[in-house]
């Protein structure tokens, strides 16, 4: 089960949202990080979520967008809409029963330290890419992430394509945070076969609007798909967890872009 969620307003984090809303799933908290500000909450919200979700809410304006987040959420088996929805500003006031809003974006601050510390032995779903410190992860709490890639294997950033790339898998892996980037004990993983899509006028896109669309809407529904499966289980750190084998595999850094080309080659056709 998970207890809490720390939202840190991202791609990753409305797509989290929706799953729970869309799942009937109850939170005990939801503690949202936002900028300390003069300003009304609400505006300070609506402009991090503007700002930071950008090219996900640009993109959806496209009808042959649209045409391919079916096409993701089909082979995700999930309903429809799904990804539009996850982009609505007014989700996490459906939720507004458990909202505590933490005046500070950083995951290692003061103040959410203090409200982790009150809630000891509850587990925090992380949805931030920031690396938690010793200081957090010393507390008798359970930090989990989802890494969209299949550990130990596939470690670092852009996962998912280096998974497309290396292994000729999509994988994903859910697991508790430790001081050792993606090296927790694993609560799941999987992986699937290469998706493959289909968009008419994939050329009129260049490769940075390939990958803005990519972790815009496939690798946050990769993600979900992971923690949907596991929304239910026993994920405490004393039950019989995955160790993760050791390794030669180095952390992959962001994908160059000769690679990436490759990459959606196979994945997009006309």
């Amino acid at each position: 089960m998970i207890d809490n969620f720390i939202f840190y307003e991202n791609p990753i984090a409305r797509f989290y949202l929706n799953l729970f809303i869309q799942s009937n799933y109850s939170l005990k908290t939801i503690l949202v990080l936002n900028k300390n500000s003069i300003f009304p909450k609400n505006l300070i919200l609506k402009a991090q979520f503007n700002k930071n979700n950008f090219w996900a809410l640009k993109f959806l304006q496209d009808k042959e967008i649209i045409y391919l987040t079916r096409q993701i959420e089909e082979f995700f088996s999930f309903p429809n809409n799904f990804i539009k929805k996850s982009y609505n500003f007014d989700n996490l006031y459906y939720l507004k029963k458990i909202l505590r809003y933490v005046n500070s974006e950083n995951v290692n601050s003061e103040q959410l330290y203090s409200i982790i510390k009150k809630k000891p032995y509850e587990n925090f779903l992380v949805s931030s890419q920031q690396i938690l410190k010793k200081t957090i992860l010393n507390l008798p709490n359970e930090f989990i992430h989802v890494h969209p890639g299949y550990l130990p294997h596939i470690k670092g950033a852009d996962g998912s394509l280096w998974g497309a790339f290396l292994r000729k898998k999509i994988g994903a892996s859910c697991f508790f945070l430790t001081e050792n980037i993606d090296e927790g004990k694993i609560i799941s993983r999987m992986e699937l076969d290469v998706p493959k899509f289909k968009m008419k006028s994939i050329n009129k896109y260049s490769l940075k609007d390939k990958y803005r669309i990519w972790f815009s809407f496939f690798d946050p529904v990769l993600r979900c798909f992971l923690l949907k499966q596991i929304l239910n289980k026993n994920i405490s750190k004393e039950s019989d967890l995955q160790k993760q084998e050791k390794t030669s595999k180095n952390y992959y850094s962001f994908m160059e872009e000769e690679k990436k080309q490759k990459v959606f080659d196979e994945i997009f056709s006309t």
